[in-house]
Parts: structure tokens; C-alpha cells; sequence
């Protein structure tokens, strides 16, 4: 019968400790009556051992052997118990692959337990995970926006020739894709990459949708004919101010209470504003008009082309008033713009007001609403600005300052619409006045030559000069056509027509004309140059 040391019963029931100077509690604490069947079924206890050695008593034995040392188990190991039993007395063989096993199994744990990921990593993942889907899906709102602006682009670029040449269409297309290339490639970088990623997308498809708004407006819009202005030609366009409010229809004619033509040399960057009174005394010239009948300018435009149809109506244009200053001022005019009273008071809003010298203050009431201008400098927005064009019973000179005025409008509305500021608002400007003027230039081709001269180095701006026609209404009445009548009429002056003649021929020939130039051609020493300006 086997014999087995309590130092081996404690190790067994104490897998975990590896015996390396740990001291153990009491044998008594290990006590434990182990049933097992050797042999012929003997029964065994191991008692307790205090001291050294320790005492071993035995049951029946199959062997009979009651010695220390068991050779029939063959898993004893001899040798004598001094000192601490634990410390002296160690198990081999299977004990041992017992205590081995268990502490793989131990180690085995600890590289489970150190391999999962602790929770903070795990909120981290998820940070870094939702981030990743934040930003895809502001790119793809961003590739969304992007193709839409340039669906808009594609149909208004018509109205933008000046800005959006193919090249520049292409190239857009191009840039945006690239932004959104960028931008989604970085939410699968780390976090910091992605938030700025995040921010740029933001950013652009906010910018997107502002220029689509914008943009829109001019989808379909008709932005005047197709007549094309040359940037190195000299050309003169009929300015034209109906006296109607709200829409301008296509399909009737209306007076003209403003008569101006712009005289413009792009080589020599100088504009002349020509003022003629709307109640001065001309003969009407129109195809199916009788020659020789006289009337009032501002009449002229209620002939249109001076062309009837089969019902007598006459056609749509401005041909007759065209025809009539081309006469008095020896000038082949082929282009013209009409703009009623609502288009010009919206175009000078959408300028964001304008700036005149007012020559001497007055007060003036109309449509029920009071208006002051103060003597000096004063910034007006569009009401007063057609309050403004349109008075004449406060002046001594009552029509002839009015054409001044007008004139004086006029280029402070030149100077702002060729501003940059107006240039970027272009869309803004146009769509004020869609409803309100018409004309038969291509408007873009318009914006392509003010474009052209900023790209100049020696463009400084344009040299607006401005210059009224003088009459006087002393003539009386006379008969107009018209009206079939006598009515107040403006008699020209024969020399501030002459004048104004040669203003305008100084400005196509490339001459160098300013301010002063007609107080000179009216003394006679006025002379000629030519601009430095090429």
C-alpha cells in the first residue's frame, strides 16, 4: 500500500501556489479522508504532520507493506521529511503535469484578458467609426451639390459668356470633382484629418448651393438680342426710358421720357452721355410715316419700328427715336436699350443706390409721396433716383436741367455697374431689371468688353463725359403729329446741337474729349488730340 506525504495533498488541493518559500498554513487545514480502492479495496488516512518527518498511519494495506517508501505505486518519491514537510518533499510526474497544465491554463488567461480591448479603446473604435460615416455622407452632399451648380452653370452659361467660356466650364467640373476626391479620402484618415475634412466639405457645399441660387434666376432668362458690341470698335447705343411702370410688354410701344445716346470708343475707354430734350421739335422718320411731319421726340416712341402691320399697328422697337437723333446728330445709330420707370428704379436698388452732385436743392411731390434733394453730393436709392430723372417744374431751365440730371444719373450708374462689386453681382443686377428693359445688344457680350478693358494695365476706368442739348420752349406751340394739335415744344438751340455734334464725332474719331471740352468748342479753343489710351 502506497503512502503519500501531506505536502503532496496540500499541493494538490492548492494548485496555485508554487511552493517557492510561501510558508503554508497548519497540516490540520488539509485535512482530508481520501477513499480509494487499492488493490483489495483498502482504506487510507492521511493524518496530520506538525513537525518534521511528519507521522503516517495506514489502513489495510493489498500489500501488507506499511514501510515509508511504496515500490509497488512507483509514485512516491523517497526521502527524509526535515524541516518544513512543503518545502522538503516535492511530487514528479503526473503532480507535476497537474501543476504545469494549470499554469498554462493560467498564463493562457492572462493573454486572453490582456488581447481584449479595454473600453475606452472601444469607445474610441466607435468615435473613429461614426466620424468615418459622418463624412462620407457630408462628401456625397457635397458631390450632390456640386453636380447640381453645374446643371445650373450648363443652362445659364448662355447669359455668362462673359465669365463661363467652355475652358472655364471644363475646368470648374474639374476643380470640384478633385475637392470631393479629396475630401472623402480623408474621413478614412485619423480624426484630426477627418474633422478638417468635414469642415472643408461644409464649407464648399455651402458655397455651392449659395452660387446655385443665384445662378438660377438666369436659367431661360432672355437677356437682350443678339447684336454683339466690339472691344476695339467704336459703336452708339439709343438709351431709352419708357414711361411706363411693372413689366415692359413686347407687344406695345410707349413714350420715351428719357432720350439719351451713349456715344463709346472701347480703344480710347471714353463713353459720351448725349442729352436731348423729350419735347424737342423734330421731324418723325419712319417707313410708313408721311415725310415732313413734326413732333415731339418723346412721341416717336409710340411708333416702334415706324413699320404697320395689317391692323395698322404699328411694330415693336425703337427705330423711329433712333432714326430721328441719328438725323439731328449726323451719327448711324444701330443699338438701343428700353428700360421703364420700375426697371430703372429696381436697376439702381440693385446697384445699391447711387451717388450724384445735386446743382441746387428743391422739394417735389409725386404719387402722393414727398421727396427732398439737398444742394451737394447725396446717395440715392432707385425711388429717388426716378424721382429725381423724371423732375423738371422745379428748374428755371425745367426740361434742359432735367436732361442734365438725367445724364448725371446716367454715369453714376455707369460707374457703379462697371465696379466690381457689380460685376460679382452681375446675376443680382440683371434679374432686377429682366421684366423692366429690353434691348438688342447680347447683355454678356457687354460684361465680355468691360472684362476685357480691367484685364488692360493702362485701363484706369472710364472717361464718362456727360453733355445736354440746350432749347427753349419760347418757340410756342407748334403742331404735333401725334396729337393732331398744338402743344409746348422745345425748340433746340442750333449751336449746343452743333456742339453736341462734334462731341460725339471727337469720341468715334479717338480724340481725347473731357468736361471741358464743350465750353472750348464753344469758344473755339478746343484742340484736337489723341488719347494716350490704346
Amino acid at each position: 500500500m502506497a503512502k503519500y506525504d501531506s505536502d503532496d495533498f496540500s499541493n494538490f488541493f492548492n494548485p496555485y501556489s508554487d511552493n517557492s518559500g510561501i510558508e503554508p498554513a497548519a497540516d490540520s487545514q488539509f485535512e482530508r479522508n481520501d477513499r480509494s480502492n487499492y488493490g483489495n479495496g483498502g482504506q487510507r488516512r492521511a493524518g496530520s504532520n506538525s513537525g518534521n518527518g511528519g507521522q503516517r498511519r495506514t489502513g489495510a494495506n493489498s500489500s501488507g507493506n506499511t514501510n515509508g517508501n511504496s515500490s509497488a505505486n512507483g509514485n512516491r518519491r523517497a526521502g527524509a521529511n526535515s524541516g518544513n514537510s512543503v518545502n522538503s518533499n516535492r511530487r514528479t510526474g503526473d503532480n507535476s503535469n497537474y501543476y504545469g497544465n494549470q499554469r498554462n491554463k493560467a498564463n493562457g488567461n492572462r493573454e486572453m484578458n490582456n488581447s481584449r480591448p479595454s473600453t475606452a479603446e472601444l469607445k474610441m473604435k466607435e468615435k473613429y467609426r461614426k466620424s468615418k460615416k459622418l463624412g462620407i455622407i457630408l462628401t456625397l452632399i457635397q458631390l450632390i451639390a456640386s453636380a447640381v451648380f453645374m446643371v445650373i452653370l450648363f443652362f445659364a452659361k448662355d447669359n455668362l459668356d462673359a465669365f463661363v467660356t467652355l475652358p472655364v466650364y471644363i475646368g470648374a467640373g474639374v476643380v470640384l470633382f478633385l475637392l470631393f476626391i479629396m475630401t472623402f479620402r480623408m474621413q478614412f484618415k485619423k480624426l484630426t484629418v477627418k474633422r478638417i475634412g468635414k469642415v472643408i466639405s461644409i464649407i464648399i457645399t455651402v458655397l455651392l448651393v449659395l452660387g446655385s441660387y443665384f445662378l438660377y434666376p438666369l436659367i431661360g432668362m432672355e437677356l437682350g438680342g443678339n447684336s454683339v458690341v466690339s472691344h476695339n470698335k467704336p459703336f452708339v447705343v439709343y438709351l431709352s426710358g419708357n414711361d411706363t411702370f411693372d413689366e415692359l410688354s413686347k407687344d406695345s410701344n410707349g413714350r420715351s421720357d428719357t432720350n439719351i445716346l451713349a456715344v463709346v470708343n472701347p480703344e480710347t475707354y471714353t463713353a459720351l452721355l448725349l442729352s436731348t430734350p423729350r419735347d424737342a421739335y423734330l421731324e418723325l422718320n419712319g417707313q410708313d410715316i408721311p415725310a415732313g411731319n413734326m413732333d415731339k421726340l418723346t412721341h416717336a416712341g409710340l411708333y416702334g419700328n415706324g413699320i404697320k402691320d395689317a391692323n395698322g399697328k404699328w411694330g415693336y422697337g425703337c427705330d423711329v427715336s433712333m432714326n430721328m437723333l441719328g438725323d439731328l446728330y449726323d451719327l448711324d445709330v444701330k443699338h438701343y436699350l428700353r428700360i421703364n420707370f420700375t426697371g430703372f428704379s429696381n436697376l439702381v436698388d440693385a446697384l445699391g443706390g447711387v451717388t450724384v452732385d445735386v446743382p441746387e436743392g428743391f422739394t417735389t411731390t409725386t404719387y402722393g409721396k414727398t421727396y427732398t434733394f439737398k444742394e451737394g453730393k447725396q446717395k440715392l436709392d432707385g425711388s429717388y433716383a426716378l424721382t429725381y430723372v423724371r423732375e423738371r417744374h422745379s428748374f428755371a431751365k425745367g426740361d434742359m436741367q432735367r436732361g442734365a440730371n438725367q445724364t448725371a444719373v446716367i454715369k453714376a450708374i455707369v460707374d457703379q455697374a462697371v465696379s466690381a462689386n457689380s460685376i460679382v453681382n452681375y446675376n443680382k443686377v440683371v434679374d432686377s431689371i429682366s421684366e423692366s428693359f429690353d434691348t438688342d445688344l447680347n447683355v454678356s457680350s457687354l460684361a465680355k468688353l468691360q472684362l476685357q478693358l480691367q484685364r488692360k494695365k493702362d485701363f484706369k476706368g472710364w472717361n464718362i463725359v456727360n453733355y445736354a442739348v440746350d432749347g427753349s420752349t419760347g418757340g410756342g406751340y407748334k403742331y404735333c403729329y401725334t396729337l393732331g394739335k398744338n402743344a409746348s415744344v422745345v425748340v433746340l438751340d442750333d449751336d449746343s446741337v452743333e456742339i453736341g455734334k462734334q462731341m460725339a464725332h471727337l469720341v468715334l474719331d479717338g480724340k481725347h474729349i473731357d468736361d471741358k471740352t464743350a465750353k472750348q468748342l464753344e469758344k473755339g479753343t478746343y484742340v484736337e488730340e489723341e488719347t494716350t489710351a490704346k
